[in-house]
């Protein structure tokens, strides 16, 4: 007893009773104290909610109340962030009167890509450097490269690479409370990337509005923990008010970000015209466009067939590459087309090698600027210019054997036997001829059944799909759908054009019956035009025999003949066999061992050409 007895006088009994509560509430805070002494951010919010829920009823309450002041900045952050995008996240040199942005770095669960802005702001001549040495890697692969950024998965796959329009930003998993799971955080991530993109790339001024609304979907969620419930502070709905907020978080979040993705679809359909480049694409790089590509090929044709100076590039000129691209343009459907989608086509010349032609280095080009090139990355467009080298290729063959038909139907082999040499000579070529008729429809035939198999039952089914992806799309694609779906696209495209990993020995051999192609083509064209002059020739002397036998005079001269079989010799006839039979013998061999390649690819659409060619391509060369 240190006072007298009576109902107001302070005893230790009941001073000790009376600070009983604040002892528990100083125990409770000096204990979390210690546990977050080094944390921050996230990581500070998962300790004190672990530390809220012990089972102690007192402790917890006590907790809760701080978990549910120290949580509102943060989420505040997060509202920050799905509202303005990357607003608040300047570096702290950079704001330092900014105390808000600066808390924030090191705090919020969505960080600074430090890798990747380091890569943005690489050097102009370290660029460059990469550049010259990415041309000559080109120059040599040029047929049979592949990416060498693309990661190649265990099953042949590519793994999808982080696309740019997020990359400046990343999650901090350090950072991130447990009780967010990893799907709210990432779409807190697409949310805010979604508006900074919005307002950044696409310059859309309708992300004031689309933030808007965003923030006043915020607004009444967070009015949990704004004090406006009728509850006191110490009260346990106050208390469960953080529960709730994490059971409602999720629902917010995937709101406010279809809200954002569906601006960002509108902004680059409609504004940008998405779709139209995706079908120019196919209409030009993948030849979808018949009648402009036939043009092209026709008003190209002899400047490709320029040889060119490795060193200096001489020899074909790029400015008369693009007027005939405007000239094919102008000739063809093309034409019709939206201004911007002409003004992106261009024509592109890689760095030549040794003893190469225009066609070795042509290639058409589709430029593209932000924020389209968010979806037509240079990874992208090097698959289109892949497939691109491929087709060309393909119609070139296809162009050369109908050209060398002009010169090799019926009425013209029917003129030449009438007109052309007699003789053992003359029986000689008509077997030469025939023979040629004869590789030349089995050329064609490979040719043909190639290239149907590639745009009728690779590209379109592909497209198709594709097509069918970005019309049905439904409110819940973003940006990231509309880029895997265009990756899966190309990704099929080039695995079953036979343009994958897996499919360059196939693609050698493609290659080398191409080159037989061209070669018959030159032996051709000089045994026809040899067969031509020999005709012209005979014509001409026996015109000239006609009339000195009108005349009464000698008929025949020195060095002229009636059936002309003196025109052309008995070697340049052997001549033309042997090489013919060359061509022929190497043709075939090619042809075998890419039908002896052919089944051994996974894709199920082999097979069905595998069997045609087996029936198709043996029909003709038994004929």
């Amino acid at each position: 007893r240190i006072a007298p007895i009576g109902s107001d006088v302070v005893t230790l009994r009941r001073l000790l009773v009376w600070l009983d509560e604040p002892k528990r509430t100083m125990r409770a805070l000096a204990i979390v104290c210690d546990a977050v002494e080094h944390l921050r951010g996230g990581a500070l919010l998962a300790e004190l909610y672990k530390h809220s829920d012990t089972g102690d009823v007192v402790h917890d309450g006590i907790v809760r109340r701080v978990l549910l002041k120290t949580a509102k900045p943060y989420f505040e952050m997060m509202k920050e962030w799905c509202t303005r995008g990357d607003s608040s996240f300047e570096s702290e040199s950079n704001n330092n009167n900014n105390n808000k942005g600066a808390a924030m770095i090191g705090e919020f669960f969505v960080q600074r890509n430090d890798r990747y802005y380091r890569h943005r702001n690489t050097s102009v001549d370290d660029m460059d450097k990469a550049n010259e040495e990415d041309e000559d890697l080109e120059a040599i692969n040029r047929w049979y490269r592949f990416d060498s950024d693309d990661e190649i998965m265990e099953d042949g796959r590519l793994s999808s690479s982080s696309v740019s329009w997020k990359s400046g930003f990343v999650i901090d998993e350090s950072s991130k409370p447990f009780f967010i799971s990893s799907k709210t955080a990432n779409e807190t991530l697409k949310c805010g990337a979604a508006i900074a993109f919005l307002k950044n790339a696409c310059k859309d001024e309708k992300w004031g509005d689309v933030s808007r609304t965003i923030l006043k979907q915020f607004d009444e969620f967070f009015a949990i923990l704004s004090g406006s419930t009728k509850a006191s502070l110490s009260s346990s709905e106050d208390e469960n008010s953080l529960e709730k907020l994490v059971k409602m978080l999720p629902a917010v979040v995937s709101k406010a970000k279809r809200v954002a993705d569906a601006a960002v679809r509108e902004s680059l359909f409609e504004h940008y015209r998405l779709k139209a480049h995706f079908v120019a694409l196919k209409q030009y790089l993948l030849l979808g466009q018949g009648d402009f590509i036939h043009a092209l090929m026709e008003s190209i044709h002899d400047e490709l067939d320029k040889e060119i100076d490795p060193m200096s590039r001489e020899g074909i000129s790029q400015y008369s590459l693009r007027s005939n691209l405007d000239a094919a343009v102008r000739a063809s459907n093309a034409s019709l087309a939206e201004q911007h989608v002409v003004d992106a086509l261009s024509v592109r010349l890689m760095k030549p090698l040794e003893d190469e032609t225009g066609w070795d280095v042509f290639s058409l080009e589709y430029k593209l600027c932000a924020p389209l090139t968010t979806i037509f990355s240079d990874r992208e467009m090097g698959r289109y210019s892949r497939a691109f080298t491929f087709l060309w290729k393909l119609k070139r063959a296809e162009y050369t054997l109908c050209e060398l038909w002009k010169s090799m139907k019926p009425t013209v082999a029917s003129r030449l036997q009438r007109e052309g040499l007699g003789g053992n000579i003359g029986r000689a070529l008509e077997v030469e001829q025939g023979r040629c008729q004869r590789v030349r429809q089995s050329m064609h035939a490979l040719i043909s059944e190639v290239q149907y198999y590639v745009m009728f039952e690779v590209l379109e089914p592909s497209w198709n799909e594709f097509e069918r992806k970005l019309s049905g799309s439904v409110a819940d694609d973003d940006l990231d759908s509309i880029i895997a779906s265009h990756e899966n696209y190309l990704n099929s495209v080039i695995e079953k054009a036979l343009l994958g990993t897996k499919s360059q020995v196939l693609q050698r051999s493609l290659q080398l019956i191409f080159n037989s192609v061209q070669k018959f083509k030159s032996h051709t064209s000089k045994l026809y035009e040899a067969i031509e002059d020999a005709a012209r020739v005979r014509k001409s002397d026996q015109r000239r025999i006609v009339e000195r036998e009108m005349k009464q005079e000698w008929g025949v001269d020195f060095g002229e003949s009636k059936e002309g079989e003196d025109y052309l010799s008995e070697d340049f006839v052997t001549g033309a066999r042997d090489s013919l039979d060359a061509i022929e013998s190497e043709f075939e061999k090619h042809v075998d061992g890419f039908l002896k390649l052919l089944p051994l690819q996974t894709h199920v659409d082999t097979s069905f050409l595998s069997f045609r060619l087996e029936t198709t391509f043996r029909q003709n060369v038994s004929a």
